[in-house]
């Protein structure tokens, strides 16, 4: 006989209303809990899902009456696509370099953070923090954290910004800067270069092994990136979006590999291609043995604004460029299992402009 001892139950208070500082007039009150214990990285993830936002070991969010003028905001990287105002923003400040260094406080840091509160929120709590309180702020963490210190051509620290690690993601907890630089948007490029930082998450696509059934990095056949989501890596949208491709297809949701983001720099791409698994090499004979033919895909378009990109299919004689939020799904197989050799197709490079889209292959077996 094994005994689990109870999980501990997360506790979830209100404050008392107070003046809001961000709007005059208006009344705050948030919702607030404690980040704790040994799964402290997963329920922080979980809160973070949710829209609330980290302080020192606690985590919260507004629920301030008659109002919903703070908005969280996840920004999906492998979609992101920068307007005109942030290109230029990024290109004024190309000559600064950011640094991920530990989540310790430091004498230089502290008194860019003083000049900053001291211009920015004078009249405000934070104005009055000693480097202790700082220390606190930074250090206090029962999650993974880190700085990034922006530094110019002559190593001098203009901005940082504290962040967590998320499980999918970077979070940005809270960024200060030069006053004297205002005028460059320090804070906004500390988020783009947050952006980027977490889009590097985009790793080389793998196609399966015909000799060994396992994946691997094919040299010339599929030069294009991926970012997979296997189930630790799941937040709901996503899940909600694969138990729509099950109903829509029919097909149980058990066979679903992980769902990825492909990204096509110009000149990337994957050459014409099956998608299910050939039987008659021994590596894709056990991966089918072992979870079924790979019998559908299925493509959801997530941007335009690229010239080439369109998704092939040769024998068909047939091309399709979709516009962002379009879906395309092909059988792999006929219903017998066997597989459909009208299915070759390729990912044509785009010529300019990056493309996105999301992916999703199904396994069945058949008989």
């Amino acid at each position: 006989m094994s005994y689990r001892a109870p999980r501990r139950p997360q506790f979830f208070y209100t404050t008392a209303p107070l003046p809001c500082p961000y709007l005059a007039g208006r009344t705050e009150r948030k919702v607030v809990t404690e980040i704790t214990g040994p799964e402290s990285d997963a329920l922080h993830d979980r809160l973070s899902r949710a829209g609330f936002r980290r302080s020192h070991n606690i985590a919260y969010a507004p629920v301030c009456p008659s109002c919903q003028a703070c908005i969280p905001i996840r920004i999906p990287v492998a979609t992101f696509q920068p307007d005109r105002t942030l290109r230029k923003i990024w290109r004024a400040n190309a000559m600064l370099e950011g640094f991920e260094v530990p989540a310790r406080a430091t004498a230089e840091q502290f008194q860019l953070f003083q000049r900053y509160q001291q211009a920015r929120h004078g009249d405000g709590d934070m104005a009055t923090m000693s480097f202790y309180d700082y220390r606190a702020m930074v250090e206090d963490t029962p999650i993974e954290t880190f700085i990034v210190e922006f530094r110019d051509p002559d190593d001098r620290m203009v901005s940082a910004c504290l962040a967590d690690r998320l499980g999918d993601g970077l979070s940005a907890v809270y960024s200060f800067f030069a006053p004297a630089l205002e005028r460059r948007s320090l804070g906004t490029h500390a988020i783009l270069w947050l952006i980027e930082r977490a889009r590097a998450g985009l790793v080389r696509a793998q196609t399966i092994d015909p000799k060994t059934g396992r994946p691997h990095y094919e040299d010339t056949a599929r030069t294009n990136s991926a970012s997979p989501f296997d189930v630790a890596h799941m937040d709901m949208v996503l899940v909600m979006l694969r138990a729509r491709i099950a109903r829509l297809t029919q097909l149980p949701i058990l066979g679903f590999e992980d769902s990825q983001v492909l990204h096509y720099a110009p000149g990337e791409e994957f050459k014409p291609h099956f998608d299910f698994l050939d039987t008659r090499e021994s590596g894709h004979a056990a991966a089918v043995a072992a979870g079924g033919q790979r019998v559908l895909t299925f493509l959801i378009y997530l941007n335009e604004g690229f010239d080439g990109g369109e998704t092939a299919f040769p024998q068909l004689g047939w091309r399709y460029k979709g516009r962002t939020g379009d879906a395309l799904l092909f059988f792999n197989a006929t219903p017998d299992g066997a597989p459909d050799r009208r299915t070759l197709h390729a990912g044509v490079p785009t010529t300019s402009g990056e493309k996105y889209l999301f992916s999703q292959w199904v396994r069945f077996r058949v008989g």
